[in-house]
């Protein structure tokens, strides 16, 4: 260490006599010192520990920006708007403005006013109530459709991937047959057959549905099974069903839930499929879809009859397709150990770091180190 101040201390003199000793030594025929100023290349200090070059570059001060992670709000947000469509749909008979099904041909057609929210249709009845009172068979219907589909599905999985065997053989083939027919087609065709309603509907969308998540739950039960958990299960004695409720069923909730509540929305948008094409609700039932098939005619003299249900179709079904991105987002593992240190808000770090000639972060021995939690290359 003495070394290194005494030489330090040598090149620095020149530098500290520059500005008044050099016109003297020009006079007197000597050239200007040699010696190095602090800072450049010469005699540069080394380290005894290394035997490298000490760095005489000062620290230098990182700032990084942690992106928010706003999943969590987003997913609040979502379920309150899921929430108040739902309240919405209980509450439909105690919140209408008017009675969705009285007539006043007086009033027919008149457009959106403060009296009528969203106008009227060609029955003089109002919009805005019917809308509301069609979020009862639209809501109630979708998300007994996928209740229904997924319960079938998961029961159907499960058993197959739990017994295998010919069991497992048929019910897959036979799922393999209501995939290789197109879904609305095929749903079109049995409710053809069954007949108008919307309890008719759900049936044949049940009929097409249940298949995805049959292999799903096949798919995730095969790989629970094989699990060391499972062995350990066994020898402490459970049986076939405290094996399947307790210890399959809640491992293979997360992707199957996620997966219900993407289908709300596509749900939905064939219910609403099949009543506008007359295979759903009957009129003067009021459902969003029937509402549109109801008033289609009058989309170019009266386009708000067929606007309002639409709206009330596209909000309902971006809120739950929106619902169910982020849930699957919130439960993907990854996501979930990257919000360990991303505390929701934006955050700015700072870090002092020796750096070297080459201004990357280095250790005392002048190896790369670690620095705002990049490892960074000499070289780069």
């Amino acid at each position: 260490m003495t070394g290194v101040q005494t030489n330090k201390t040598a090149s620095s003199e020149p530098c500290e006599r520059m500005g008044g000793d050099e016109q003297e030594r020009t006079h007197a025929g000597r050239p200007a010192s040699s010696e190095p100023c602090e800072g450049q290349h010469g005699d540069e200090p080394t380290s005894p520990q290394s035997g490298r070059t000490a760095s005489p570059n000062p620290p230098t001060r990182r700032a990084q920006r942690v992106p928010a992670d706003r999943t969590r709000l987003k997913l609040a947000i979502l379920l309150v708007c899921a929430a108040a469509i739902l309240t919405v749909a209980v509450l439909a008979p105690l919140i209408r403005p008017c009675d969705p099904y009285a007539q006043d041909l007086g009033n027919a057609l008149l457009p959106p006013s403060s009296e009528h929210l969203a106008g009227t249709d060609r029955y003089g009845r109002d919009l805005f109530s019917r809308i509301i009172m069609g979020a009862q068979p639209s809501v109630f219907s979708t998300l007994a459709l996928v209740a229904l589909i997924a319960a079938t599905g998961i029961f159907v999985g499960v058993l197959c991937g739990w017994r295998g065997s010919k069991l497992d053989t048929v019910l897959m083939r036979t799922s393999d047959v209501f995939l290789a027919f197109p879904g609305l087609v095929f749903a079109l065709a049995i409710a053809g057959v069954l007949g108008g309603g919307m309890l008719n509907a759900v049936i044949a969308l049940a009929a097409i549905s249940w298949p995805k998540y049959a292999r799903i739950a096949r798919g995730l039960t095969l790989a629970q099974k094989s699990e060391p958990y499972m062995d350990a299960a066994r020898l402490a004695g459970c049986t076939t069903a405290q094996l399947i409720f307790v210890h399959i069923l809640p491992n293979v909730a997360g992707p199957l839930l996620v997966t219900a509540m993407l289908d709300i929305g596509t749900m939905m948008m064939e219910l609403s499929g099949l009543s506008f094409l007359g295979l759903g609700a009957k009129p003067p039932v009021a459902e969003w879809g029937s509402m549109m098939a109801e008033n289609r005619n009058l989309l170019q003299t009266s386009p708000w009859t067929v606007i309002a249900p639409g709206i009330a179709i596209f909000v309902t079904v971006m809120v739950f397709n929106l619902l169910g991105d982020t849930l699957r987002d919130w439960m993907d593992p990854a996501h979930r150990k990257n919000a360990v240190w991303r505390e929701g808000r934006v955050t700015e770090r700072e870090n002092t770091v020796p750096t070297g000639e080459s201004g990357n972060p280095r250790s005392e021995d002048g190896t790369p180190s670690l620095a705002n939690g990049v490892w960074k290359h000499p070289n780069q």
